[in-house]
Protein backbone atom coordinates (compact mmCIF):
# COMPACT_ATOMS: atom_id res chain seq x y z
CA UNK A 1 0.00 0.00 0.00
CA UNK A 2 1.47 3.35 -1.04
CA UNK A 3 4.25 3.33 1.41
CA UNK A 4 2.84 1.36 3.97
CA UNK A 5 3.58 -2.32 3.39
CA UNK A 6 1.00 -4.02 6.38
CA UNK A 7 -2.29 -3.43 7.18
CA UNK A 8 -3.64 -3.79 10.27
CA UNK A 9 -5.42 -7.09 11.79
CA UNK A 10 -7.77 -7.17 14.35
CA UNK A 11 -7.38 -10.81 15.91
CA UNK A 12 -10.89 -9.97 18.01
CA UNK A 13 -12.37 -9.59 14.58
CA UNK A 14 -10.92 -12.20 12.91
CA UNK A 15 -11.24 -14.91 15.64
CA UNK A 16 -14.61 -13.72 16.14
CA UNK A 17 -15.72 -12.67 12.99
CA UNK A 18 -18.14 -14.69 9.76
CA UNK A 19 -14.12 -15.58 8.19
CA UNK A 20 -14.37 -18.36 11.42
CA UNK A 21 -16.98 -20.44 9.32
CA UNK A 22 -14.57 -20.71 5.99
CA UNK A 23 -12.52 -23.71 5.48
CA UNK A 24 -8.75 -23.25 6.40
CA UNK A 25 -8.41 -23.46 2.78
CA UNK A 26 -10.64 -20.41 2.18
CA UNK A 27 -9.33 -18.59 5.05
CA UNK A 28 -5.92 -18.80 3.02
CA UNK A 29 -7.20 -17.96 -0.39
CA UNK A 30 -8.60 -14.84 1.84
CA UNK A 31 -5.62 -12.80 2.93
CA UNK A 32 -4.00 -14.22 -0.54
CA UNK A 33 -6.71 -12.03 -1.90
CA UNK A 34 -6.09 -9.50 0.90
CA UNK A 35 -2.43 -9.13 0.17
CA UNK A 36 -2.98 -8.79 -3.44
CA UNK A 37 -5.58 -6.18 -2.95
CA UNK A 38 -3.68 -4.66 -0.43
CA UNK A 39 -0.16 -3.69 -2.56
CA UNK A 40 -2.27 -2.74 -5.94
CA UNK A 41 -5.59 -0.74 -4.06
CA UNK A 42 -7.16 -1.91 -7.30
CA UNK A 43 -9.52 -4.82 -7.31
CA UNK A 44 -8.16 -8.42 -7.95
CA UNK A 45 -8.12 -9.50 -11.55
CA UNK A 46 -9.93 -13.63 -11.50
CA UNK A 47 -7.48 -13.91 -14.88
CA UNK A 48 -5.71 -16.84 -16.15
CA UNK A 49 -3.13 -16.42 -13.86
CA UNK A 50 -4.44 -16.07 -10.79
CA UNK A 51 -6.58 -19.46 -11.95
CA UNK A 52 -3.06 -21.02 -12.64
CA UNK A 53 -1.81 -19.69 -8.87
CA UNK A 54 -4.73 -21.45 -7.17
CA UNK A 55 -4.93 -24.69 -9.25
CA UNK A 56 -4.08 -27.16 -6.62
CA UNK A 57 -7.18 -26.25 -4.01
CA UNK A 58 -8.95 -28.90 -2.98
CA UNK A 59 -12.37 -26.85 -4.21
CA UNK A 60 -12.89 -25.45 -7.53
CA UNK A 61 -11.76 -21.45 -7.21
CA UNK A 62 -15.13 -20.60 -8.27
CA UNK A 63 -16.80 -22.28 -5.18
CA UNK A 64 -14.59 -20.94 -2.54
CA UNK A 65 -14.71 -17.31 -3.78
CA UNK A 66 -18.38 -18.08 -3.63
CA UNK A 67 -17.97 -18.63 -0.28
CA UNK A 68 -15.91 -16.04 0.60
CA UNK A 69 -18.36 -13.79 -0.93
CA UNK A 70 -21.54 -14.81 0.81
CA UNK A 71 -19.69 -14.56 3.99
CA UNK A 72 -18.98 -11.19 3.38
CA UNK A 73 -15.90 -10.96 3.45
CA UNK A 74 -15.01 -10.01 -0.22
CA UNK A 75 -16.82 -8.48 -2.64
CA UNK A 76 -17.01 -9.98 -6.22
CA UNK A 77 -17.68 -7.56 -9.24
CA UNK A 78 -16.64 -7.49 -13.04
CA UNK A 79 -13.68 -5.12 -11.92
CA UNK A 80 -12.98 -8.44 -10.00
CA UNK A 81 -12.38 -9.16 -6.30
CA UNK A 82 -12.39 -6.18 -3.33
CA UNK A 83 -12.24 -6.33 0.15
CA UNK A 84 -14.13 -4.54 2.76
CA UNK A 85 -12.27 -3.70 5.69
CA UNK A 86 -9.64 -3.09 3.18
CA UNK A 87 -11.60 -0.41 1.30
CA UNK A 88 -11.86 1.53 4.99
CA UNK A 89 -8.23 1.37 5.63
CA UNK A 90 -7.21 2.71 2.09
CA UNK A 91 -10.10 5.24 2.42
CA UNK A 92 -8.81 6.45 5.46
CA UNK A 93 -5.11 6.41 4.20
CA UNK A 94 -5.92 8.35 1.01
CA UNK A 95 -7.71 11.33 3.34
CA UNK A 96 -4.52 11.30 5.77
CA UNK A 97 -2.30 11.47 2.81
CA UNK A 98 -3.66 14.30 1.13
CA UNK A 99 -4.21 15.94 4.67
CA UNK A 100 -0.54 15.78 4.85
CA UNK A 101 0.02 17.23 1.27
CA UNK A 102 -1.64 20.40 2.37
CA UNK A 103 -0.51 20.70 5.68
CA UNK A 104 3.30 21.27 3.85
CA UNK A 105 2.03 22.96 0.79
CA UNK A 106 0.17 24.95 3.62
CA UNK A 107 3.75 25.34 5.33
CA UNK A 108 5.63 26.05 2.47
CA UNK A 109 3.72 28.62 1.24
CA UNK A 110 3.52 30.53 4.87
CA UNK A 111 7.36 30.26 4.46
CA UNK A 112 7.41 31.36 1.41
CA UNK A 113 9.63 28.79 0.21
CA UNK A 114 9.38 26.15 -2.47
CA UNK A 115 8.28 22.19 -1.23
CA UNK A 116 11.30 20.82 -3.39
CA UNK A 117 14.18 21.32 -0.78
CA UNK A 118 16.73 18.69 -1.82
CA UNK A 119 16.99 20.74 -5.20
CA UNK A 120 18.02 24.32 -3.77
CA UNK A 121 20.59 22.99 -1.04
CA UNK A 122 22.10 21.22 -4.33
CA UNK A 123 21.89 24.50 -6.25
CA UNK A 124 23.38 26.57 -3.06
CA UNK A 125 26.49 23.73 -2.87
CA UNK A 126 26.79 24.26 -6.55
CA UNK A 127 26.75 28.47 -6.12
CA UNK A 128 29.74 27.75 -2.81
CA UNK A 129 32.16 25.53 -5.13
CA UNK A 130 32.08 28.36 -7.70
CA UNK A 131 32.94 30.99 -5.86
CA UNK A 132 35.77 29.31 -4.00
CA UNK A 133 39.32 30.92 -4.94
CA UNK A 134 41.75 29.18 -7.12
CA UNK A 135 45.13 29.09 -5.23
CA UNK A 136 47.58 29.65 -8.24
CA UNK A 137 50.86 27.51 -6.62
CA UNK A 138 48.15 24.28 -6.40
CA UNK A 139 47.89 24.39 -10.28
CA UNK A 140 43.96 25.62 -10.58
CA UNK A 141 42.64 23.27 -7.75
CA UNK A 142 40.76 25.07 -4.89
CA UNK A 143 42.61 26.46 -1.68
CA UNK A 144 40.71 24.77 0.45
CA UNK A 145 41.58 21.23 -1.13
CA UNK A 146 45.48 21.98 -1.06
CA UNK A 147 47.32 18.92 1.13
CA UNK A 148 49.40 20.07 4.32
CA UNK A 149 52.92 20.32 3.65
CA UNK A 150 55.23 17.17 5.56
CA UNK A 151 56.38 18.14 8.07
CA UNK A 152 60.15 19.36 8.01
CA UNK A 153 62.76 16.69 9.87
CA UNK A 154 65.83 18.38 11.80
CA UNK A 155 69.27 17.40 11.85
CA UNK A 156 68.91 15.76 16.06
CA UNK A 157 65.77 13.64 14.62
CA UNK A 158 67.48 12.46 11.95
CA UNK A 159 70.72 11.14 13.97
CA UNK A 160 67.96 9.45 16.14
CA UNK A 161 66.26 7.46 13.72
CA UNK A 162 70.15 6.36 11.66
CA UNK A 163 71.83 2.70 12.70
CA UNK A 164 75.53 2.12 12.92
CA UNK A 165 76.35 -1.48 12.01
CA UNK A 166 77.02 -2.34 15.34
CA UNK A 167 73.89 -2.18 17.21
CA UNK A 168 72.21 -4.58 14.67
CA UNK A 169 74.40 -7.91 13.96
CA UNK A 170 72.08 -11.25 13.06
CA UNK A 171 69.51 -11.36 15.64
CA UNK A 172 71.45 -8.95 18.50
CA UNK A 173 69.76 -6.25 19.31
Amino acid sequence: MKGTPFFKFDAMSWLGGSIQFATLEEKGLFIDIAAMYWKTWKPVEINERFKVRYRYLQGTLSDLIGTLSNLGVIVVSEAGITVPFLDEMIDARVEWLEKCSKAGKKSAARQGTSSNKKEERRKKKEEKRKETTIDPTCKGSPARARAPEPPTITAREEQSFSFSSDHCQHGEA
